[in-house]
């Protein structure tokens, strides 16, 4: 709700509070869940580049707990950064 009426500072201290818990338990799904949420609101505010990492970081948790969704959350979110940095090329796989 907070990055549709373009708080995005708000929604940012929110989520850090969200992603610190989920660490503090180990809720590796929670956390890429939270990333990839992240990784929007970065984009629109902070920059591709910035977004990018938070992407990628939610890429390797989805990865670990072998969510399909999150991962191609983060994958869609990874894309849409590169091709805003103007790195847009064939398709090739994410390490």
């Amino acid at each position: 709700m907070w990055l549709l009426i373009s708080e995005y500072g708000q929604a940012a201290g929110f989520q850090l509070r969200a992603l610190a818990l989920y660490e503090d338990v180990g809720d590796r799904l929670g956390q890429a869940e939270v990333l990839n949420s992240m990784g929007a609101g970065l984009a629109a505010s902070a920059g591709p580049q910035v977004a990018l990492a938070s992407c990628r970081r939610a890429l390797e948790l989805a990865r670990r707990v072998q969510s399909p969704l999150e991962e191609a959350r983060a994958l869609d979110g990874a894309a849409r950064c590169l091709v805003r940095v103007g790195e847009s090329q064939p398709a090739q796989p994410m390490d």
